[in-house]
């Protein structure tokens, strides 16, 4: 009976043991969801060309957008992470001439869809406030749709639409690149933090194509594609579970 009582004891005891080791190590994932703003980082692309100079795209301005990310954590020291990205940035602008009895009114709006995933490294840690920094390289698919060009005159006396073009400048079309990323997550409550990013995007590294032109801009006559880079900050809640 002793025997068999010390063996229940042994037992549970083991059990519990490593009930505790999978609880402890069980944070292998977190989530995050936040607000990310985009700028072109290339100041003479033509997407930053006014739209009413040669049909540019306008977007001289810093674009705001969304974030959702996961990591998961491959290690219990949570320096090597694999992060699954996806972020949405509806990029639009809008220009208006004014003259005496009339306004020129241009708009141009792109939505953009992005989903990245590569590799992370956590490379120092602050112990104070459970702080992380890290960088690593992510690669990513970019879908460009729904793009869309607006003309309109417009009487000055009762706002109406004298004249008006819509149309759609491109087609929706996939890019591939790689996107540099340099952040930090530090911890506000157990579990809960805020994750905070740089990111240098190079969108589309692979699957240029000079047929379709300039990406982000109105005028379907260029006929070549140029490197879009962006510059990107990100800034999250997160929390792991």
């Amino acid at each position: 009976m002793k025997i068999i009582i010390i063996i229940f004891l042994i037992s549970c005891i083991t059990s519990f043991s490593k009930l505790r080791q999978s609880y402890e190590y069980s944070n292998r994932f977190s989530y995050a969801l936040g607000l990310k703003t985009n700028l072109i980082a290339d100041r003479g692309h033509p997407a930053r060309i006014p739209l009413r100079e040669s049909g540019g795209g306008g977007l001289r301005l810093m674009q705001s957008g969304l974030e959702a990310k996961s990591t998961i954590y491959l290690d219990k020291d949570s320096r090597y992470r694999i992060p699954i990205v996806i972020d949405y940035v509806r990029w639009k602008s809008t220009e208006t001439i004014t003259f005496s009895d009339v306004a020129l009114q241009f708009k141009n709006q792109v939505n953009v869809v992005t989903f990245s995933s590569g590799f992370h490294y956590a490379f120092a840690y602050f112990y104070n406030s459970n702080a992380w920094i890290y960088s690593g390289l992510e690669f990513t698919g970019n879908y460009f749709h729904n793009s869309q060009y607006r003309y309109r005159e417009i009487d000055n006396l009762d706002n109406s639409s004298v004249f008006e073009i819509n149309r759609e400048p491109k087609n929706n079309i996939w890019r591939f690149g790689t996107n540099l990323r340099l952040g930090m997550e530090a911890e506000l409550e157990k579990r809960l933090m805020i994750n905070f990013s740089l990111n240098l995007h190079i969108v589309n590294l692979i699957g240029r194509d000079d047929n379709v032109g300039q990406l982000l801009v109105v005028s379907t006559l260029d006929k070549k594609e140029d490197f879009l880079p962006l510059f990107n900050i990100s800034l999250m809640l997160q929390y792991r579970i």
